[in-house]
């Protein structure tokens, strides 16, 4: 998120937040160059035919990565191998035109193909620029392509987004009257003793309770942003409004999270970056 953008979310929302996650760090990577795309409008190249069981093996690699289908506004540009260490990654950069939507689950298809044909890929990251994740993918133990939950990064953006542009505050807790059905939104859960540390919870039309924006209001020119990717409960009844809390020189969120039909009690440990501004949350066991 650029900072212009940034700077009118603290003037609408009022909302110091912290930091995203990048890729993880690799060692060693090999760039490819870039090849030509061989797909037209007329035709579709049949991608079985650059099946390989090795990440290092550039042709098929960029073969694959390039002749992909994308979604609507959104085209290959060029590939990075990481083939030195664990985990084996290629990152795909893509380019998009300027009027696209932000990508959530779009590229799912794509990724379960990619390591369908790439035999040993531990993780696949699809990038616009050298900064900025669209969407990453991992294979947990069984083998299943697992999207990243900072995937989900996009929607709370986007939601962030609508605020400052319509320059709308966070509902407050109790503001369920104001919510539609399938609407996005931003709802104030929580704010501790100092009013130093805020919580708000997302709202989207993709997920309905889910993601968390964890703020640290010491720095007014603080352009940070922190989501907890966790699922929340949202109830009109009082007594289970979320709280922030010191216990000693610890703070804690208290919450509730959905259970079947009903909810259970959630406390997480917010860990504060006190002189970066990044906050976490430390779930207890």
């Amino acid at each position: 998120m650029n900072k212009k953008l940034l700077t009118c979310m603290m003037l609408a929302l009022a909302l110091t937040a912290c930091g995203k996650a990048e890729a993880p760090a690799t060692t060693s990577t090999e760039e490819t160059a870039e090849p030509e795309v061989t797909e037209t409008a007329e035709t579709t190249v049949d991608l079985e035919q650059f099946r390989t069981d090795f990440i290092g093996d550039n042709s098929n690699v960029v073969g694959i990565a390039s002749n992909q289908k994308y979604p609507e506004g959104y085209s290959y540009d060029s590939v990075e191998l990481q083939t030195t260490d664990y985990p084996y990654e290629l990152k795909v950069f893509l380019k998009k035109d300027d009027s696209v939507k932000p990508l959530y689950n779009e590229l799912d298809e794509n990724a379960n193909q990619a390591f369908d044909l790439i035999g040993n890929m531990d993780m696949l990251t699809y990038m616009l620029g050298d900064d900025y994740i669209v969407a990453q993918y991992t294979k947990d133990e069984s083998g299943q392509v697992q999207p990243s939950p900072y995937n989900y990064s996009s929607v709370i953006d986007r939601i962030v987004e609508q605020y400052a542009d319509e320059n709308k505050e966070p509902l407050d807790w109790s503001s369920t009257a104001e919510l539609k059905e399938n609407a996005d939104a931003i709802i104030k859960m929580a704010e501790d003793s100092t009013g130093r540390y805020k919580v708000y919870g997302v709202i989207s039309k993709e997920e309905g309770t889910y993601g968390l924006i964890l703020n640290d209001n010491l720095y007014s020119d603080d352009n940070n942003m922190n989501h907890a990717y966790v699922r929340w409960y949202h109830s009109e009844d009082p007594s289970i409004t979320p709280s922030l809390e010191w216990k000693g020189e610890t703070l804690y969120l208290n919450y509730q999270e959905p259970d079947g039909d009903s909810y259970k009690d959630v406390t997480a440990e917010v860990l504060c970056g006190f002189e970066t501004g990044t906050m976490d949350l430390m779930f207890e066991e």
